[in-house]
């Protein structure tokens, strides 16, 4: 049925996956455009949050990726990523209310939820 915040505990399912594949790295300078590999994990889980005053659901993200190997580009720790999120109740499609992509990573609402 959809969610409320009194029916959930506030975290829920997490979900851990790996990643491997390449990525280019701009020319810079005189230095030249390389392809170097990219490994990493993914780690996503949902818990309630509060959003604009009140408890909303939020998909959380964290990724720890290294590119270039051992490179001197090492690990690149990405910043975690929230996305506020609202379930229809009857289809339990997701609405994308917001996330935190706002200034030092403050929340910011979407202009339109989609």
């Amino acid at each position: 049925m959809g969610w409320s915040p009194s029916s959930r505990p506030s975290r829920w399912d997490y979900w851990i996956y790996a990643q491997t594949g390449t990525t280019t790295l701009p020319a810079s300078g005189t230095t030249p455009a390389v392809t170097a590999p990219i490994t990493g994990t993914f780690v996503e889980h949902v818990e309630t949050r509060t959003f604009q005053g009140k408890p909303t659901l939020a998909l959380v993200v964290v990724q720890n990726l290294t590119v270039g190997g051992a490179s001197i580009y090492g690990t690149n720790p990405a910043p975690q990523q929230i996305f506020h999120v609202e379930q229809n109740p009857k289809t339990n499609d997701l609405l994308v209310l917001g996330d935190n992509a706002g200034p030092n990573g403050t929340d910011e609402a979407a202009l339109q939820p989609a």
